[in-house]
């Protein structure tokens, strides 16, 4: 079944808020300047609906099987999270590639049971 563009802004709005609320909010944790609080936000706000954009696309065309895709684009994004939040200077108490991986595995797994339940 073919979503309407409506349906599809608003997973990729829906995906992004959920996101940045539990990124964010996580971030807490291990950041403590508004720079740095900022900073997640930001690359959120880059990276979360570049991977959701390309699963609907897989998901209309069928190019990969799921999983492997959000394994594959998840590892991406980690890595690229990781770079800008080294050179965005992030709090030097935590490593920027630790930072980026759990919050990731926190937004991914939140994200999946969402996913599961909607479909």
């Amino acid at each position: 079944m073919i979503k309407s563009i409506v349906d599809i802004l608003f997973e990729l709005s829906f995906a992004l808020t959920l996101t940045i609320l539990i990124e964010w909010g996580l971030s807490f944790f291990f950041l403590h300047s508004k720079t740095d609080w900022r900073l997640v936000i930001l690359v959120q706000c880059l990276t979360n609906p570049a991977l959701n954009t390309l699963l609907l696309i897989n998901d209309y065309f069928e190019f990969l099987n799921r999983t492997i895709l959000i394994i594959i684009l998840e590892l991406c994004v980690v890595t690229i999270e990781a770079v800008v939040y080294k050179k965005g200077h992030v709090s030097t108490r935590i490593d920027p590639f630790f930072l980026s991986l759990f919050l990731n595995l926190a937004s991914v797994c939140t994200g999946l049971l969402f996913y599961q339940f909607a479909n």
